[in-house]
């Protein structure tokens, strides 16, 4: 038994949920005697919930009566809208191929229901860290938007203030960098100025993108007008203040992957003034979906050009330029405009220089 946050995401006693579960062995020529909903129908792999039907919800009431106390057994008997979900065990052969393993509950021993996984998921985590470092990994692209987690933004620092500190442990040991990637949103200004105050007392560099809403229609957004976290216009005067603290911390000495030009553009773009900044999408990065076909970039994950797949890529440099007269204004990609901006030699040899005279300990000012 464990609870859950409630309605509006709530976590206040009185208001959250408690959820219990019970998981019973079942031979595979019995499975479907259980997969029985209330109006008689076989189902292939759950019932849902409040569909159990009467005789399977009493079979299993008898079993957790002998071993429940009594107090926990009277809240199964009051929870109504029970289901059931088959759980398969598998042996896979190997738990890694090429780029790809497994951890946590997906690549443990046990099975899930020995409430194991979160705790192997942490240990897998922390000696992926490990073995990463190992194979030569160069940086660590750290995603938090927040301290404390709020409603549209689960990144939150408290969730994994644990891992970053052994990762920036261990990246002078093994030779790799670590920096924030925070996101701006109407939500976490306190929070941005917080993370960029942690990201400097510990050394690391941290960069920044504006909260924008989709480029292209989504049909799985159901709620995108009523998303509370991206910016609007009675927010840009506010915006702008932290714009402005930030690089003057950046004037400062702070370290940040962001140019000052860079910071002072968002101020246009999130006005919608947008403008052509070089993007090499298709041509020095791709998205590869989920069916194996490739896309140039994630806002470009639902269209309908077909650029190729995985072995058999189609980018054409003369349509991909064309496509970006369009989208490119309306972009502002951090991983997009960083790898625009660094392809100059000009920066680069300026950058590795800058870095040579520091002995290559961690990352020395912005990419300029």
């Amino acid at each position: 038994m464990y609870y859950i946050p409630g309605s509006g995401q709530s976590a206040e006693s009185g208001r959250r949920l408690l959820v219990w579960g019970y998981y019973l062995q079942v031979p595979e020529g019995a499975l479907s005697s259980v997969l029985v909903d209330d109006q008689e129908r076989q189902q292939s792999s759950s019932v849902p919930f409040g569909k159990v039907h009467p005789q399977v919800r009493a079979d299993f009431e008898s079993r957790l009566a002998d071993l429940l106390p009594p107090v926990l057994f009277e809240l199964v008997q009051q929870s109504a809208n029970s289901a059931i979900h088959a759980i398969y065990s598998v042996a896979p052969r190997s738990y890694a191929r090429d780029r790809l393993c497994l951890v946590g509950d997906a690549g443990a021993v046990f099975p899930p229901f020995t409430s194991s996984g979160v705790l192997k998921a942490v240990t897998n985590a922390t000696s992926l860290a490990d073995a990463l470092a190992d194979a030569g990994i160069a940086t660590v692209n750290f995603a938090v938007d927040t301290i404390k987690e709020k409603p549209g933004l689960p990144k939150a620092f408290e969730h994994v203030r644990s891992n970053f500190d052994y990762l920036v442990r261990r990246q002078y040991r093994y030779g790799y960098t670590v920096f924030f990637n925070t996101n701006i949103c109407r939500t976490n200004i306190d929070d941005v100025k917080e993370l960029a105050t942690i990201a400097h007392e510990n050394g690391i560099s941290i960069t920044f993108h504006i909260n924008e809403a989709p480029m292209m229609e989504q049909g799985h957004f159901k709620h995108l007008h009523e998303n509370d976290t991206y910016i609007r216009p009675e927010d840009f005067p506010v915006v702008d203040g932290l714009l402005d603290w930030l690089i003057d911390k950046q004037r400062q000495g702070w370290k940040m992957v962001d140019s000052i030009p860079r910071l002072q553009n968002m101020k246009g773009f999130m006005r919608g003034a947008g403008e052509h900044w070089g993007c090499r999408a298709g041509q020095n990065w791709l998205i590869i979906r989920t069916n194996g076909t490739l896309a140039p970039c994630f806002p470009m994950y639902n269209a309908t050009y077909d650029w190729g797949t995985v072995g058999n890529q189609k980018f054409d440099v003369k349509q991909l330029s064309e496509m970006k007269k369009g989208c490119e204004p309306n972009c502002f990609s951090t991983l997009g405009y960083n790898v625009a901006y660094c392809y100059s030699a000009a920066r680069v040899m300026k950058w590795l220089w800058k870095q040579a005279m520091n002995g290559f300990q961690g990352v020395t000012g912005s990419f300029e």
